[in-house]
C-alpha cells in the first residue's frame, strides 16, 4: 500500500500531526512493537481479496440495523467539535488514563438521558460518601 503525504490535510489538522513527521507516521508500530500494516489485523488475509465495491452501509440493510440495535453496539460517526472542547476531553482522558472518545460518549449519554451537571455532581458525591 502506497501512502502519500498531503500537506493540505496535514496543515488543516495540526492537532493530530503536530510534531510527527511523515516518515515517523509511516513507520508506526503496534503494541507489540511490530510494524503496522494492513496485515496487522488477523482477519485481513481472510478477507483481503473480497470485492466490496457493491457493499451497502449497515444503515441501508434493515436486518443489520436491527441486529446492531439489539446488540447495543456503537456506531461509527463523523462529527465536528470545537478544538477547545476536544482539548478538554483529551486532557481529562490523559489525566484519568482513559479514552477521550469514551468520555465524550458518556457526556452525550448523560445529556440524552436528561441528566444535568448538578445530577452528575450529586451522584458522584453520593458514591464518594458511600465508599467512605
Amino acid at each position: 500500500m502506497e501512502i502519500e503525504f498531503d500537506p493540505v490535510k496535514a496543515a488543516a489538522n495540526p492537532l493530530n500531526h503536530e510534531g510527527v513527521t511523515f516518515d515517523e507516521a509511516t513507520s508506526l508500530t503496534n503494541r507489540n512493537g511490530d510494524a503496522m500494516s494492513n496485515s496487522s489485523d488477523p482477519m485481513f488475509d481472510r478477507y483481503s481479496d473480497m470485492d466490496s465495491t457493491d457493499a451497502r452501509p449497515v444503515s441501508q440493510v434493515p436486518v443489520l440495523v436491527k441486529l446492531q440495535a439489539e446488540q447495543g453496539g456503537k456506531s461509527r460517526i463523523t462529527m465536528r467539535v470545537d478544538n477547545a472542547t476536544l482539548s478538554v476531553f483529551k486532557a481529562r482522558a490523559e489525566m484519568t488514563g482513559g479514552n477521550y472518545q469514551t468520555l465524550m460518549n458518556e457526556a452525550l449519554r448523560q445529556v440524552a438521558q436528561g441528566q444535568t451537571l448538578a445530577d452528575v455532581v450529586r451522584e458522584t458525591i453520593r458514591q464518594e460518601l458511600h465508599q467512605a
